[in-house]
């Protein structure tokens, strides 16, 4: 079904954020790519394919990177119809070991208002 919606996919330079974008794209919704990975692939083959994409370099566990993601999405888009949060943190130790009594710093997205 065609879409005019604006799309923010956290995650959207790879995997299953990827897909998303892709789609969302394909179906007429103007993308955002956020992630921390370098997204021009990903706008680069929604391009190719005459959708519209842009890329914006963000961590997801960076407020003052959101804050930008934000301010992109509003100055570039005009706002956001659809979010697709496929951003996510691999650990390498157990999650005992990394926090060490801190909580985890990925529960959520508070600072997304």
């Amino acid at each position: 079904m065609p879409t005019s919606k604006r799309a923010v996919v956290t995650g959207g330079a790879n995997g299953i954020g990827q897909a998303f974008s892709k789609r969302l794209a394909a179906q007429g919704a103007k993308v955002v790519v956020a992630d921390i990975a370098d997204g021009a692939e990903t706008v680069g083959a929604i391009k190719k394919t005459g959708g519209s994409a842009i890329a914006v370099r963000c961590d997801q566990t960076s407020e003052a990177d959101v804050n930008k993601l934000r301010d992109a999405v509003e100055r570039e888009l005009g706002g956001c119809d659809i979010l697709v949060h496929c951003a996510g943190i691999y650990p390498t130790a157990a999650q005992a070991h990394r926090n060490a009594g801190r909580p985890h710093r990925n529960a959520g997205l508070p600072h997304l208002r």
